[in-house]
């Protein structure tokens, strides 16, 4: 009975988190990211961007963020993407925007990232994984 319970309880879904960099090369990384989340971002783009090699930027990247520059973009595009929802912009808007192909590819990576839905997230109350 005790195992069903667990398996049957409601597991908390992970705030939204995006660390910010002191770095001033990474600090306008970052930005550029916020301000289009729906931009391709590789490596070598950040790379140059931060005029850096590749191999520096990432190890710069994770020491500064906790995170690596890959997880950070996606990061950033979750949070971007909760708050569209947030202002009941449709899932597919949201996707476009955030260049997945499909709803489906966004919803798939909502839920692999969060553990839910874009719907079922809002369901638990929106305030509650916001956090910075």
């Amino acid at each position: 009975m005790d195992l069903l319970l667990l398996l049957l309880a409601p597991h908390p879904v992970p705030a939204l988190h995006l660390p910010a960099s002191a770095d001033p090369q990474l600090l306008g990384l970052c930005e550029a990211i916020r301000q289009a989340p729906g931009r391709p971002r590789t490596t070598s783009l950040a790379a140059a961007y931060t005029h850096m090699s590749p191999r520096s930027l990432q190890r710069r990247f994770t020491a500064a963020t906790g995170l690596s520059l890959a997880r950070w973009v996606q990061q950033g595009r979750l949070v971007h993407a909760v708050t569209l929802l947030a202002r009941n912009t449709p899932v597919t808007a949201v996707a476009t925007g955030l260049g997945y192909a499909t709803p489906s590819a966004f919803t798939a990576m909502f839920r692999r990232a969060l553990g839910t839905t874009p719907s079922a997230y809002f369901a638990d109350g929106e305030e509650a994984h916001l956090s910075g």
